[in-house]
């Protein structure tokens, strides 16, 4: 497997039982489907048309405003959601929050959620999590060492 929606459904099914999914019968689950592919479908592309022409720094005739207003609508979108949830499945931490973290962190790296206040308190709560720590500590080992 390659692709990182597909792995992590497939982990979320294969180990975690319900921890990270709800129940495939239950009211639920359409709603975290939905969250767990929106970060690589709806989400993905305006974020990184948004990081290559900033990187880029080429004028654009089209690419930057759409990406701008697409972004706009994609943060808009999910603060809004995030606003009357604690997590994007209501009060269950599931796999679609920990797809959809990349696209929150780059957000904030990018300096683009200062209009949105549930997703900077989404960002945090995801921060605090062990697991999330964990995870950073060791992205951090393997920096140092590949340097």
């Amino acid at each position: 497997m390659a692709e990182s929606g597909a792995i992590t459904e497939y982990l979320a099914q294969r180990f975690s039982s319900a921890s990270l999914s709800p129940v495939q019968d239950s009211a639920e689950y359409p709603l975290y489907l939905q969250w767990l592919h929106f970060a690589e479908s709806s989400a993905a592309l305006p974020l990184l048309l948004h990081y290559f022409l900033k990187i880029d720094g080429s004028e654009t005739r089209f690419l930057d405003g759409y990406s701008k207003q697409e972004l706009a609508l994609i943060l808009g979108y999910l603060n809004d959601h995030l606003t009357a949830n604690t997590w994007l499945v209501g009060e269950q931490f599931t796999a679609a929050d920990i797809l959809l973290s990349w696209i929150v962190e780059v957000a904030a790296q990018l300096e683009l959620l200062g209009d949105y206040p549930a997703l900077q308190a989404y960002l945090a709560k995801l921060q605090q999590r062990p697991a999330a720590q964990k995870a950073a500590e060791l992205e951090a080992q393997c920096d140092k060492s590949s340097a």
